[in-house]
């Protein structure tokens, strides 16, 4: 007979045992409301208005039930790539877009068209030319197979359209080819600085950690760059690493949000097995582009919406509705997780990874509905729900259930307060204030502590007038405004000195230009030689061949011409001294032409070859300091022989992009008009006048007068015409 022990103890459980549970804790959370509110924490206690639900819960789904619900069957497949999209999504693409649009605008300033860069100040402009050339393109793409999907072309395109109509418009070149081609070198050099900015981006803080933070917990996961831009990620130093491959637009010869490029990024994974479309997620922040587009070929997708953007099938820029989506209704695409912020990103691909882990183990959800006092289990696969009282009676019954799915990454976010409010740091604030003052008051209060506490307000500025005496509160404005008064003088003060200063020194040097005028007029300038750099004097000067290092050791600029005893060089001499002068006035002095005769030695065989005596002249535009050891560079013209085009074409360009000689607009519009006029006179009389004097016969008995390359060389282009002019007979001068 066995004994038996008797019991000595009970050990019981409380909650939901010995009283309900729910109901205390519902007891205890209006008792912790009325105290918030009550110390001013209203705002906050409403948000906290229901207990929130406690964490889901893995129960094993009964084999009666999964029979019921048609949750057995095969497993969700795992996510094994991951997608991103770049500009606005790891980086800000309007900050990135404005450094470059800035860098392309100095470009512009600096080539002096100033004009285009006023125009196009916002990338935005430009960016509804790229997209306008863009559909352009894809509109007749089978008839000019134009690649509407390449947006370095459409940039360019875009540059060369700009640049080719300001020149077409201010007529700066002689022929629609010289234009055409002008246009395109100078898009194609814009082009590349503008890239070269592009790839400095401004990166979303925490973006490159999260990448980082990816690869380490799932290591077997690829991920992947798609992106309709130009960012190449070899080029950003920050991104070597984070991505196993990156795909662009002109890769895969589509753009987003074609399927096509999404399919050609999986492919391009190169994995083993071949990843599928429902084992790929997609990060981006276009609904369009980065969910809608994915979605339709079967990708699940993450929208980082940090920019709060609505969900619609319109297109930013054109206002109209992306073709191929004209039947999708906004918001009829929804993304498998939304996200605000890049650092969310781990925590949401978490979620995703344990939901499809929950489901290919034949687990549910358990999910307790505070507000309704109804517990439903969720179903992970197929997304139905039934409540738990009938889970096992409602399918025999026939009885429809409405499908829900529950995120865990928005019920998180929704349980957080929002932080732009500010509403409980306030409230805290306000409350340690109120409480500081009060005890104060209490320790004090005989000794009318109250005058000397700090304002009510923790913001204000000044103390409240009722508690002041009227000469307090002079007092007060006086001391309290002083700061600022002083503050001001010391910006305001700088100005109006400077504005005053500058006043003095542009009339002073108006008084020295009229005096220096009119010392020209009175008494015409001689050339002086300076002993120790004659180049230092400005205008036309005529040198031996031999002091040519003479020019290229010069700290300016020079127009070097090569001549000969030909007729061409005769001609042409007193053009480029007249030229000399107006290139002197618009560089302001920093200027120099210098004229000099090829030599006729045997030594200088070899610069004979590369410039014959025959075809003399020759000019060369000397730049100082071109390379990087300091020495000088020379540039050849091999342009038509009319000083505009000389003035347009060669040295006006050469000035302003090589050297650091600056010229005004005006100043560049007065050269180019004194070039035209240079040129008007060469073809109407000078050249006539001296080819009448040196080449027809003479009717006279005088012996016809030499005119040589000394005669060219020390008159000017006026000058020359009136001496040759004396030299012809009347009649003669009447038929030229």
């Amino acid at each position: 007979m066995t004994s038996t022990t008797p019991v000595r103890l009970l050990l019981f459980d409380l909650d939901d045992t010995l009283w309900d549970m729910p109901k205390t804790l519902a007891h205890a959370e209006d008792k912790w409301q009325q105290f918030m509110t009550e110390r001013g924490y209203g705002e906050l206690a409403q948000q906290y208005r229901k207990p929130r639900p406690p964490p889901p819960s893995l129960v094993p789904v009964p084999k009666a039930v999964a029979a019921l619900d048609g949750t057995s069957g095969p497993a969700v497949p795992p996510v094994r790539l991951l997608l991103f999209d770049l500009d606005d999504t790891l980086w800000d693409v309007n900050r990135t877009l404005d450094l470059a649009e800035r860098q392309w605008q100095e470009l512009m300033r600096r080539w002096g068209f100033d004009e285009i860069a006023d125009t196009y100040k916002n990338y935005r402009d430009l960016m509804v030319l790229i997209e306008a050339k863009r559909n352009e393109w894809s509109a007749d793409y089978w008839e000019s197979r134009r690649p509407y999907w390449n947006y370095c072309e459409l940039r360019k395109h875009v540059y060369m359209d700009i640049i080719h109509h300001y020149l077409l418009q201010k007529g700066q070149y002689a022929s629609e080819k010289d234009i055409a081609s002008v246009a395109k070198t100078l898009s194609e050099e814009s082009f590349q600085v503008w890239l070269s900015a592009r790839h400095e981006v401004a990166w979303f803080e925490g973006a490159i950690v999260t990448l980082r933070a990816i690869k380490q917990r799932y290591p077997e996961i690829l991920l992947g760059a798609v992106s309709n831009g130009t960012t190449d990620l070899d080029r950003i130093p920050e991104a070597r690493g984070l991505f196993d491959f990156s795909m662009s637009a002109l890769d895969a010869n589509c753009t987003k949000p074609e399927p096509e490029i999404y399919l050609k990024a999986i492919k391009a994974a190169d994995a083993t097995p071949a990843i599928k479309p429902e084992e790929t997620v997609f990060i981006g922040d276009d609904y369009l582009n980065d969910v809608c587009g994915p979605s339709k070929v079967g990708l699940r997708t993450i929208w980082m919406n940090a920019k709060r953007r609505p969900m619609t099938t319109v297109e930013p820029i054109t206002g109209k509705t992306r073709p191929g989506f004209e039947g999708v209704a906004d918001e009829d695409i929804k993304p498998t997780k939304t996200i605000l912020d890049i650092r969310q990103l781990l925590d949401a691909l978490d979620d995703l990874q344990a939901s499809l882990a929950v489901v290919s183990r034949g687990y549910r959800v358990m999910v307790t509905r505070w507000c309704s006092g109804v517990s439903r289990i969720v179903d992970g696969q197929e997304g139905s729900e039934v409540d738990s009282e009938r889970a096992t009676e409602g399918k025999d019954e026939g009885q429809s259930r409405d499908i829900q799915e529950v995120d865990p990454m928005k019920v998180r976010l929704t349980a957080v307060p929002k932080p732009e409010t500010g509403v409980a740091r306030r409230s805290v604030e306000q409350a340690l204030l109120d409480e500081r003052r009060k005890k104060y008051m209490e320790l004090y209060e005989s000794t009318g502590i109250a005058r000397y506490l700090p304002p009510k307000d923790p913001n204000s500025f000044l103390i409240e007038k009722e508690r002041l005496s009227g000469t307090e509160q002079r007092a007060q404005r006086v001391f309290a405004f002083l700061p600022w008064l002083t503050f001001g003088i010391m910006l305001v003060a700088p100005y109006y000195g400077m504005k005053w200063a500058l006043a003095k020194i542009d009339a002073q040097v108006a008084a020295e230009a009229a005096a220096a005028a009119t010392e020209a007029q009175s008494e015409p300038r001689a050339i002086a030689e300076d002993s120790e750099h004659p180049l230092d004097s400005i205008g036309f000067r005529v040198m031996d061949y031999w002091a040519l290092p003479e020019v290229l050791e010069s700290p300016l600029p020079h127009l070097l011409v090569l001549y000969d005893n030909t007729y061409a060089s005769t001609v042409f001499l007193p053009v480029l001294r007249s030229l000399a002068a107006s290139l002197a006035r618009a560089t302001k002095g920093q200027m120099s032409t210098v004229a000099v005769e090829l030599p006729k030695d045997e030594a200088s065989k070899d610069l004979l070859k590369q410039y014959p005596r025959s075809r003399s002249p020759h000019i060369q535009f000397i730049v100082p300091r071109a390379t990087s050891s300091g020495e000088a560079g020379v540039l050849d013209y091999g342009g038509r022989w009319n000083m505009q085009e000389l003035v347009r074409t060669f040295i006006l360009p050469t000035l302003l992009s090589r050297t650091a000689v600056t010229v005004a607009p005006e100043r560049r519009r007065k050269l180019v008009q004194d070039a035209q006029h240079l040129d008007v006179t060469t073809a109407n009389l000078w050249s006539d006048c001296l080819f009448t004097l040196r080449f027809m016969p003479r009717k006279t008995a005088r012996n016809t007068p030499s005119w040589s390359v000394e005669d060219s060389l020390s008159l000017s282009l006026d000058e020359a015409v009136d001496r040759c002019r004396r030299e012809l007979t009347e009649e003669e001068r009447k038929c030229i």
